[in-house]
């Protein structure tokens, strides 16, 4: 389960830190708010592209972290942009790739209207087929 997302010096955001409960989370607020920050940062920690375009104006780097728990097992996934990109697998160095492959089991991040691809039988296909 995802309990915290740690975020620093990414796009606006200074510095932020949003702890998760039990259950369902939901996101909520008005445009510009950054509900898609957060989901972008959760998304870097996944292994999604990012650059160092992505930096708060006058930063070095921008630091992502996801810290996981899962009974007495905590997992903390780190991505930093900047001029060096890296990430990081609990202190370790990973790659994007990596953090992707270990991001199936934690997350399903799902977008508005992304509920159609449901409706498509070639998807249909690709999802019985990655679950037999």
């Amino acid at each position: 389960m995802l309990k915290e997302l740690r975020v620093r010096d990414l796009a606006l955001v200074a510095e932020s830190r949003v702890r998760f409960g039990p259950g369902l989370n939901l996101l909520t607020g008005e445009t510009g708010s950054g509900k898609s920050l957060i989901v972008d940062a959760l998304s870097l920690t996944l292994g999604a592209r990012g650059g160092a375009d992505q930096v708060r104006h006058g930063a070095q780097r921008a630091v992502v972290e996801a810290v996981f728990e899962s009974g007495a097992t905590q997992l903390v996934l780190q991505r930093e942009l900047g001029k060096r990109g890296a990430a990081r697998i609990d202190g370790r160095p990973a790659t994007p790739g990596q953090l992707r492959e270990l991001a199936g089991g934690l997350v399903a991040i799902h977008g508005q209207h992304e509920h159609h691809a449901l409706l498509d039988t070639d998807a249909q296909t690709e999802l019985l087929d990655a679950y037999a």
